[in-house]
This record gives C-alpha cells, sequence and structure tokens, in this order.
C-alpha cells in the first residue's frame, strides 16, 4: 500500500504539472491516504521494545478514627520542642503542641468485631491509634502478607498554637490526622 501510494503522488504531481489540478490533487490526497494507512497498519503489527511497568498499588493509607483515640495518640507523641520557643515566632505561624510521629506500627485484626469482622486495628506502643479504612482493609492484608513490607504511622496535626498580632492563642480544635505508610 506504502509504493501504490507513492506511485499515486507521483501522478498527481505530473497531473498538476500538466495542468490536470483537481484529477492531481485528488491523485495526491489519495496517495497520502494509503500512506498513512500503510504506517499505522505497520506500527499495529510491531511489537514494543519492552512491556510497560506494572502500575504499583499506592503505599499510603489513611487511619480513621483518630478522633476517638485521642488520649492514647497523645500518649505516644513527644512534645514539640518549638512550643518553649515563643519569642521567635513569625507573625501567622502555626506551631502543633506535639512534634511529627513517624514509627513502625502494629496492625492487628480484630475478627470480634461487631461492625466489621474484617477490621484492622492501629497499634502502636499498646495504644489504639484508629482503624484501617473498612474498604482498604483487603488490599491492607494483601500487601502484609505477600510483600514483607513494614507498617509505618506517620502522625500530624492535633492541638495547636497561632502567633497572630502579637499574641499566642492555643486551639485546641484541631483533630490528629494519622496514615499508614509501606516500607
Amino acid at each position: 500500500m506504502f509504493v501504490v501510494g507513492i506511485i499515486l503522488i507521483v501522478f498527481g504531481v505530473v497531473g498538476m504539472l500538466d495542468g490536470e489540478v483537481g484529477g492531481g490533487f485528488l491523485f495526491i490526497a489519495v496517495g497520502a491516504f494509503l500512506i498513512y494507512r500503510a504506517k499505522k497498519k505497520k506500527k499495529k503489527h510491531e511489537q514494543p521494545d519492552k512491556l510497560p511497568e506494572p502500575v504499583k498499588p499506592a503505599t499510603k493509607v489513611n487511619v480513621v478514627g483518630t478522633f476517638y483515640h485521642r488520649d492514647d495518640i497523645e500518649k505516644v507523641l513527644d512534645p514539640n520542642p518549638k512550643m518553649n520557643k515563643r519569642g521567635n515566632w513569625s507573625e501567622g505561624e502555626v506551631i502543633y503542641h506535639h512534634a511529627y510521629f513517624e514509627r513502625p506500627c502494629q496492625l492487628v485484626p480484630e475478627p470480634d468485631n461487631p461492625v466489621d469482622p474484617n477490621a484492622i486495628k492501629v497499634m502502636y506502643d499498646g495504644k489504639m491509634i484508629g482503624y484501617i479504612p473498612e474498604e482498604e482493609t483487603a488490599s491492607v492484608r494483601a500487601r502484609l502478607q505477600s510483600n514483607n513490607l513494614i507498617p509505618i504511622l506517620t502522625i500530624r496535626s492535633g492541638p495547636y498554637t497561632i502567633y497572630l498580632n502579637g499574641e499566642y492563642s492555643d486551639r485546641d480544635d484541631a483533630n490528629y490526622s494519622a496514615f499508614i505508610e509501606f516500607r
């Protein structure tokens, strides 16, 4: 098809030079179309050099229910040392009362859970942090069994102090956010 397309284009150019503009244009258009189709068909049948990389599942899973386990969460967190340096804050700066937390944790199946027999508790140092969301429990179980990955718990947010207009204002209205990453 490719060769026929070239021949038609040549005939079209010759026809246009002889004054047959309409016929020449038609030959050129049909020839270009045949060349396009031949190249498209060739690409379709070619084998790729390498297969695409498989998509890796997300390794980050939010922890739910932290609001209900705030007392236990605060027992495992360290105080933020910047809280003691109140004279060095910038206008509008927000400082959380606890330091950023990132440590290995335990994921404990809870088959006797009355709401969800597939529930998985998130624990750290014997303290309850929250749960893996119901829609994520199957994938979390699979990751733990097949990959020898370690769940790393990260806890952020919580109570904070903000420095505005030369004054420090303590706020206790922020919940802790937590998530698990598998490494």
